[in-house]
């Protein structure tokens, strides 16, 4: 399989997830506008639960779940968790 095919299955599972799974914040559990476009920093983004550094299937579709694109890059950056510390996982 080629890395544009690749991509287009990715693709496609983002769009099946953003269409199909409730958009809550898998990281602050706020409502997601689908309405709010990239970059806008509540947009909607695909958050890999197991990140595709540690194994993750990024064509998993139980390996995705919504997140803010703010909280998102957040978590990845390491400073989701002194963002938001007060929420109790």
């Amino acid at each position: 399989m080629g890395a544009s095919e690749l991509d287009h299955r990715y693709q496609k599972l983002r769009k099946w997830a953003r269409a199909n799974l409730t958009p809550i914040c898998c990281f602050c559990g706020e409502w997601i506008d689908r309405d709010l476009k990239w970059p806008h920093k509540m947009s909607w983004t695909a958050n890999h639960i197991i990140p595709l550094n540690k194994g993750g299937d990024p064509y998993d579709p139980g390996n995705i779940a919504p997140a803010h694109m703010t909280c998102n890059s957040s978590a990845q950056d390491g400073e989701f968790k002194k963002k938001f510390k007060k929420i109790d996982w």
